[in-house]
């Protein structure tokens, strides 16, 4: 059986569990896991088929989720980007109880565009792993570079390209891994369960996002009472990128408050 791997970083008393996105490895959080891990202690995962897990056999979401709620520390704040805050949700139904807060970044219970619902139309996610498919790293460095715009005073170019060269160095994922978590986002619609959610809630929107439109805020605050929700201005789809330190404000001020009550 192979070995399940993760990183940790920092020392602190409150744990972090962090999950990254579609098609992407943990270095993804490279532009804010210095100053977490200075506060908390970080619990970095590579989802199985990815980075350090390249190895590690793809499981459906059930499986999945029972996985990381049985290795990882019972009452952690669960991070997640995207598709990780899809799989930090799904869980949440089953282990509510051992889930002390969740942070969603660029999140959705349903990415799928439905007649009642914004979402994407699928055929632009398809279109993107036709791409993916044809030369990932690419298009993986396309896509980063174009959810973060280049700004000279917060010398995010800099950190962006640090972070493609970290992400890209890891194996890339196969085309069976890539296509299973895809499934994932297309088929997971979690709507009906927020109205049951009493985990407290942090989501936070870039406001230029197109991919999950912030527009979405209000049908999920008006379900889930526990839920809080910002949009980051000037921001895309990865705003722990582009504007880290607004993005980690807002992350330092729900875990107070969360740890406070």
């Amino acid at each position: 059986m192979k070995t399940f791997r993760w990183d940790i970083r920092g020392q602190g008393k409150i744990n972090i569990v962090l999950l990254h996105g579609w098609g992407i490895n943990y270095n993804i959080w490279d532009a804010i896991i210095n100053t977490l891990s200075s506060k908390f202690k970080c619990y970095i995962i590579d989802l199985p088929g990815f980075g350090k897990n390249i190895n590690y056999p793809f499981m459906n979401i059930k499986k999945l989720t029972n996985m990381l709620i049985s290795k990882l520390p019972k009452n952690s704040i669960w991070l997640g980007w995207s598709m990780g805050a899809l799989i930090i949700n799904y869980m949440n139904i089953k282990f509510e109880k051992n889930i002390h807060a969740i942070i969603n970044i660029c999140y959705s219970p349903c990415f799928i565009q439905k007649n009642d619902w914004v979402g994407i139309p699928i055929n632009i996610l398809q279109n993107f792993f036709n791409q993916i498919k044809h030369n990932y790293y690419k298009t993986i460095s396309q896509f980063l570079k174009s959810q973060v715009p280049i700004n000279k005073f917060l010398n995010n170019n800099f950190i962006l390209n640090n972070i493609i060269k970290n992400l890209l160095i890891q194996p890339k994922p196969s085309i069976f891994t890539l296509e299973k978590y895809l499934n994932i986002i297309i088929n997971i619609d979690l709507r009906k369960y927020l109205s049951k959610f009493t985990t407290p809630s942090l989501s936070l929107y870039g406001e230029l996002d197109m991919l999950v439109q912030h527009r979405i805020t209000k049908n999920i605050n008006k379900l889930y009472p526990k839920n809080y929700s910002y949009i980051i201005k000037k921001s895309g789809h990865i705003p722990f990128i582009s504007h880290p330190e607004a993005t980690v404000q807002k992350m330092l001020l729900f875990i107070k408050n969360v740890i406070k009550n």
